[in-house]
């Protein structure tokens, strides 16, 4: 759904956050950039689409089995999405 049309104001802004962390496309990320800052809840469930649900994914694995793997590939995916995650002690 393209920025424009999403109504909600604090979601809308997730795009703009997305954008500012240079992830592609910025949409596709709003629930992962809605949990870094504190709007959304994490899912116990990966959520999101393409990329944003792979990163989802490994951050929920990465909780369960403690396995650094689930780390890196988060780095990979969105490294400045991992280091917010890191400074807010979300991870």
């Amino acid at each position: 759904m393209p920025a424009e049309r999403i109504e909600d104001e604090a979601v809308r802004a997730l795009v703009d956050e997305a954008r500012g962390l240079e992830l592609e496309p910025p949409a596709d990320w709003v629930p992962m950039v809605g949990y870094a800052f504190g709007v959304f809840r994490l899912p116990d469930q990966p959520d999101g689409q393409g990329e944003c649900k792979e990163f989802h994914q490994s951050l929920v694995e990465g909780r369960k089995t403690g396995d650094p793997w689930h780390r890196r590939r988060m780095q990979q995916l969105a490294m400045g999405l991992f280091e917010q995650l890191l400074e807010t002690s979300k991870l």
